[in-house]
């Protein structure tokens, strides 16, 4: 392929993804009082940042700009968690299929990607149990200035933990099949 042409493939292939991308994030978005603009804008605005600031710390930065959208920065943080976890599970499931279409060895970054992937999980099914403990925990004590503002912690990571319940129960599997084109594409 000539140059030109290569870019021109490069520029769609590109656009395709991020298409996709913002739909998907959109979709898991949905329901929480940003309009479609304002999801562009955010998605724009956090892309690029997001390219700038390596190993995707730049997703700190999304959270922030969409729990601020959302008038809820633990709840941006759920949202950002849950669109990780679906896309890294996409990309997952393509690479499995690449080295099973080419019978190609098992790269390490699968590895990696598959313990942050139970990383999650298990934070995600220690939770409940974890919360309920410390909670009646603090509370059978006496009130405290400290104690209270823990507490107060507990349950803003408790709500973001049920905007992840919510998330994964309603809009899991759709949000991962989209994302499995993206990955296609790239």
């Amino acid at each position: 392929m000539p140059g030109g042409e290569k870019i021109a493939v490069l520029v769609l292939a590109a656009a395709a993804v991020h298409s996709i991308k913002i739909f998907r994030l959109y979709f898991a978005l949905y329901g929480k009082g940003v309009s479609s603009g304002q999801h562009l804008r955010q998605y724009c605005k956090t892309i690029t940042v997001n390219m700038i600031i390596p190993l995707k710390m730049g997703d700190i930065f999304r959270a922030y700009c969409y729990g601020y959208k959302m008038q809820n920065y633990f709840g941006g943080a759920a949202l950002i968690v849950f669109d990780r976890f679906t896309d890294t599970l996409a990309l997952v499931t393509m690479i499995l299929a690449v080295q099973m279409v080419w019978a190609l060895k098992i790269m390490p970054l699968l590895y990696i990607l598959l313990i942050i992937l139970m990383f999650l999980c298990s934070c995600y099914l220690v939770f409940p149990g974890m919360y309920q403990y410390w909670n009646k925990y603090f509370l059978k004590l006496s009130a405290s200035k400290n104690r209270n503002s823990i507490l107060r912690m507990l349950e803003y990571f408790n709500y973001a933990y049920m905007e992840l319940v919510i998330r994964l129960k309603g809009r899991g599997s759709l949000v991962y099949i989209v994302s499995l084109p993206a990955w296609g594409v790239e």
